[in-house]
């Protein structure tokens, strides 16, 4: 492919580990395809529901696996790897879909709200 968009926030719960994930996919791509665009998109909306948020969600939801709260620090690890000019030059950018953080994410009845 001439380009890969990723993203991964929604399945990792520590920044720390967001941080060795993103330095690993830095590293595979600069040894194995270094010809390829890599693009991160940043985090999408959170939270669930059938209308936009009034603000982005702030609870841990009583577990890991909710991590809205850590959001916009994985957004800030992963512009220190692609969203600078240097990384730009090694074929790295990042996408950020910071206008989209109101939006509900994709499970509208998960929550009974439909």
């Amino acid at each position: 492919p001439d380009m890969v968009v990723l993203s991964a926030g929604a399945h990792v719960s520590l920044l720390s580990d967001f941080e060795w994930m993103l330095d690993r996919v830095v590293g595979e791509h600069t040894a194995l395809f270094p010809e390829v665009k890599l693009v991160w998109a940043s985090q999408p909306g959170a939270g669930c529901g059938k209308s936009p948020l009034e603000k982005p969600p702030d609870w841990a939801g009583g577990g890991p696996s909710y991590n809205w709260p850590h959001f916009a620090d994985f957004d800030a690890a992963a512009r220190t790897r692609f969203g600078h000019p240097t990384a730009a030059r090694e074929n790295r950018f990042m996408l950020d879909l910071a206008p989209l953080a109101l939006r509900a994410d994709a499970h509208p009845g998960s929550r009974g709200d439909i």
